[in-house]
């Protein structure tokens, strides 16, 4: 499992390397969703990139 974000948008990646992207209409709701994901998933590999 992979989270990532990037801007507004919040990308869950599964073990097939297949994505969910969330986009978000404001970078704070990306934020919030990317915390909440990072603590559903303790294990997941992160990534921010900066945009």
């Amino acid at each position: 499992m992979k989270i990532q974000l990037a801007g507004n948008c919040v990308s869950l990646f599964n073990k097939s390397d297949n994505a969910l992207d969330i986009h978000a209409p404001r970078k704070a709701l990306a934020h919030n969703l990317f915390v909440r994901a990072k603590k559903v998933f303790p294990h997941a590999v992160v990534i921010e990139v900066d945009c």
